[in-house]
């Protein structure tokens, strides 16, 4: 009996240890969204202000 709830509490460990991995995943994806939206808002800010120093 003794081992078997050891077996249950490894299974819930696993599960865990997923769960904590993919929320991981899930906010380095977000960071690099945010980043790259930062990225394109710089680039058409430096775009903007070329063309209009350039006419």
């Amino acid at each position: 009996m003794f081992q078997a709830n050891l077996n249950h509490a490894g299974s819930e460990l696993a599960r865990l240890r997923r769960a904590v991995r993919h929320g991981a995943r899930a906010q380095r994806a977000r960071l690099m969204l945010i980043a790259a939206s930062i990225c394109a808002f710089a680039m058409v800010g430096v775009s903007a202000t070329v063309l209009s120093a350039l006419f």
